[in-house]
Order: structure tokens, then C-alpha cells, then sequence
């Protein structure tokens, strides 16, 4: 969860219009007060389903440290190019219920 959040204050920060308005002209733009806003649509899905389809791999050596994931609804490499380097998690159902809950997971 760190790593996420770095990585969309870095994108956040080279995608500001500030900058560039202040190279350009030399002179900040005026800061503009947001209303709070009401979130009345649905929440924002924070995973996807996947299927652990193996390791990376050459013709002899397997690198266990590097697994290779069957993303659902992602098809293509530029799709793809959101999860590079986030964290996956095996979440499944157990019997028996620790810490309120059923659901266990593995990162």
C-alpha cells in the first residue's frame, strides 16, 4: 500500500498545471477552494480477480520471486501497464474464523 501511494504522489506531482503555468509565465496561479464534495455513485473497486498462471520463467530457470498473474478484463499490454509493480494478495476461505473473520490472506 506504501509503494501505491508514492507512486500516485509522483504521478501527481509531474502532472500539476502549477508548474508549468509558473515556467511559463513566471508568476503562481491563484489557488482555487474546493467545495467539499458528496460521493453519491458507487465506491471505487480497489481490486481486480486474477489467476496465478506460474513463475517468470526461461527454458531451464524459473524465478520464483516474479509471478506471473492472468488479470481479468486486461487483455493487452498497454492495460497491463497500471498494475506493473503493485502487490498481489491470495485471499481465500478458511474453516475455522480468526480475527472476526474467515478470509484470510497471503501477500
Amino acid at each position: 500500500q506504501n509503494i501505491i501511494e508514492i507512486i500516485f504522489r509522483e504521478e501527481a506531482k509531474y502532472n500539476s498545471n502549477d508548474d508549468k503555468q509558473t515556467k511559463a509565465t513566471g508568476k503562481q496561479a491563484p489557488k482555487i477552494a474546493r467545495k467539499p464534495t458528496k460521493h453519491t455513485g458507487a465506491p471505487v473497486r480497489l481490486w481486480a480477480k486474477a489467476v496465478f498462471t506460474g513463475f517468470r520463467r526461461s527454458k531451464v530457470n524459473q524465478n520464483s520471486n516474479q509471478a506471473l498473474l492472468k488479470i481479468q478484463g486486461v487483455n493487452d499490454a498497454a492495460t497491463s501497464m497500471f498494475y506493473w509493480g503493485k502487490r498481489a494478495a491470495y485471499v481465500y476461505k478458511a474453516h475455522s474464523t480468526k480475527n472476526n473473520t474467515k478470509y484470510r490472506a497471503i501477500w
